[in-house]
This record gives structure tokens, sequence and C-alpha cells, in this order.
């Protein structure tokens, strides 16, 4: 944490954070109390040596994408149908779920896919540009995200401070100083990265729901990155669920995740800076025994390469580790302070001190007299112990 680059980079890879291989709890434990409260530290990222040893062959993305296919359908959810390029053509492909999100593009809409004939880039290109994405090309995979165009409209209707009305002179001294922006504007600025972009959109929204106004990201959306200190809820594993008929003969890793997500009504989302450093790519055959319910079937799986299935909500699973899932970033707010405002203001300052201050910012609202927060789930799952009396 204490290699966070400037811009709060991490947002930018909200959902592929790539820790370093034995670097975690030994330059992450914090000292043994905090006001004789302990704090835990997060999970251990372990990598199994042979594992980066013989890492996966490099994907040839030409002849990857070269490669032709037809569907029978002609749509199909986004999430899905980048399993079954994967599944296919061998490439990962990652989303970028936030952005996605705060444009409100569903991973579980439909995107049209092509009856005849034609490569896998030409139907990458076809669905992601039905909802105005981009896929770009990273060093081991694919990314498919907004565009700048469509990303920068939505970004600035939210950023618009118009609706605070008489009290946007204070939302924007709020939000600047948790920005880290210069003071004196009454706009906050969109960012010039789009990891920027992302932290600024969710911040100007989270005030509005903490001055009782409404936000003008969908709940839903909204709600998997921000949300109050009081309603926040892990990301537990899976559990239970259908695992389908027993297989006959091996399948992709793609395809068992993406068939089984879709028998339980989910949809799921792969971290593939995860599972690509444990040498699981999507064309991988596996067959599991099906004698069990789906979330241990998946499990037999997964666990021998430390990854794991999570629910994130009601109908979306994300798949990584334990260890880059204690340090997905989430924006939280508190409730009015009170009396109780410097004494947890120190506190949260001193637990943020723990994980790197500059790189999580803390701000208090006047106007609602409550904080705004950004920080690892670690810590988040911790602040009930850390805010207490």
């Amino acid at each position: 944490m204490l290699d966070l680059p400037e811009g709060l980079k991490p947002f930018t890879r909200f959902l592929d954070f790539d820790p370093v291989a034995g670097e975690t709890t030994d330059r992450l434990a914090p000292p043994p109390t905090l006001d004789q409260i302990e704090l835990d530290a997060p999970a251990e990222e372990v990598v199994d040596p042979m594992l980066e040893a013989n890492p996966l062959p490099r994907v040839n993305f030409e002849r990857a994408l070269a490669i032709e296919m037809a569907f029978a359908s002609g749509g199909y959810p986004l999430s899905d149908f980048v399993l079954v390029i994967g599944q296919l053509t061998g490439l990962p492909i990652q989303l970028d779920w936030v952005s996605l999100d705060l444009v409100g593009i569903d991973l579980r809409g439909s995107v049209p896919i092509s009856s005849e004939m034609s490569s896998a880039a030409e139907q990458l290109a076809r669905a992601a540009a039905a909802v105005q994405a981009e896929v770009r090309r990273e060093d081991a995979f694919l990314t498919i995200s907004p565009s700048d165009d469509r990303f920068h409209v939505v970004a600035d209707r939210i950023l618009d401070l118009d609706d605070f009305g008489d009290d946007r002179r204070s939302a924007a001294a709020v939000l600047k100083a948790f920005l880290g922006e210069p003071e004196g504007e009454t706009a906050v600025r969109r960012g010039t990265t789009r990891p920027e972009s992302q932290l600024s959109v969710l911040a100007v929204d989270a005030l509005r729901r903490m001055r009782g106004m409404p936000g003008k990201i969908p709940d839903e959306a909204f709600s998997r990155w921000a949300m109050p200190v009081a309603s926040v809820s892990p990301w537990r594993p899976i559990q239970g669920g259908d695992p389908g008929p027993a297989l006959e003969s091996s399948v992709s890793a793609a395809q068992l995740l993406r068939q089984t997500a879709r028998r339980n009504q989910a949809t799921c989302i792969v971290n593939w800076t995860d599972a690509l450093r444990r040498k699981m790519s999507p064309d991988q055959r596996v067959m599991p025994y099906a004698g069990v319910d789906a979330a241990t079937m998946l499990a037999e799986v997964l666990d021998p390469l430390a990854l794991q299935l999570r629910e994130v909500s009601p109908g979306y699973w994300w798949l990584g580790t334990e260890a880059t899932y204690d340090r997905l970033p989430l924006l939280v707010w508190t409730e009015p302070l009170g009396e109780q405002r410097e004494r947890v203001m120190r506190q949260l300052e001193r637990a943020i001190g723990l994980v790197g201050g500059e790189a999580f910012p803390v701000a208090h609202d006047e106007a609602s007299d409550r904080a705004l927060i950004l920080l690892p789930r670690f810590v988040v799952r911790q602040l009930p112990d850390i805010l207490k009396p």
C-alpha cells in the first residue's frame, strides 16, 4: 500500500489490484493496538513459486483475434459474451466494471453479436460499440471500458453541483478537501485520469446521499463501490447452488464459470490479473466432480489456485483472491458525529495512517456532520471497532 502512486491509482485497477508477491503483511502489519483496539492485517498474497517460475505463455493477440466464429443468437449478455470469446480464443478479457457501472452499462445487458462468420476482433468491436465502449489491449489481456467521450459526458453530468442550490459552495469545499483539489473554485474537476474521475464521480454522489439528496448514479450500481458505514456488506464466498449435470468430458474454465453462474441466475466477472498469476487461462481444461453443490464444485477447481468466487450483489459473482479483495478501495461515510466528532476524526486519521494516509483521504462535511472516507475493505470491516466510544 505504501508504494501506491499518486492520483489514487488503485481506482483504475479497482478489480485487478496486483500486489507484489511476498510484500504484504510484513509491510502492512499495523501496530498491536489502536487506542486499545486491535487492527487486523489484510490477507496475505500467496502465489506458488512454481507458478511464477513457469508462467503461462504470452497470448498471441493477432492470432487469437483473427479466429472466426458465428453465433446462433443475435444478442448475448456482455459479461457472458467476453467469457465465450475467452473460451474460444484463450484471450482473457477484463471488464472495467467501475467505469461501466458509472455510465450505466449493465454487464448483464444484451449486446449484438453476428450470426455470420467474422473474427473475434470484429465480434468484440461490434459488442463494445453498441454500448459506446472500447476494447483496449493490455500486456496480458484485453479490457473493455467506456469510451472517453461517453465517460466524460456522464461524469460531467454527475459532477454538476447545481442541484445543491445555495449549498453548492460548501459542497465544493468538502469535495475539494477530500479530493485534494485547489480551494476557491465552486466546480469539481473531472480529473486528468480515469481513476481520478472515478473517485470524483463517486465522491460527489456520496455527498448528495450524505445530505439527504437523491443521487444521480442508480443505487444498485453505486452501492457496489460506495455506501454508508452502517450498510457495509461484504462480498461473501458463494454458497450452495445448482452444479448442473455431471460432465462427460472436460470443459474450459471460462465455460464452467459462465454456465454455472448462468444456471444460478448470475453472471461471473473474472479478475484476470489474479487468475493469470496462478496459471488459470480462459481455455484451461477442467473437469470437477459434480456430485456436490455449485459452490463446492467450483471451489474444487479454484482452491488450489487460492482463487475465490464471491457474490457481490444478487446476480453478480466476482472471481479473485482474498488478498485482492481485502485491498479493494471502498468509499464510505459515517453517521452524524455530534459531540464525538473530534475523537472519531482522530481515530480515522490514525487508522488511515496505518495504510498510507495520502492514498486514502478523509473529509468532514459540516452540513451533514458526517465523515467521508476512502479505505481498503480490510479496514472498512473494522470501522465499527475503530469508531465505537
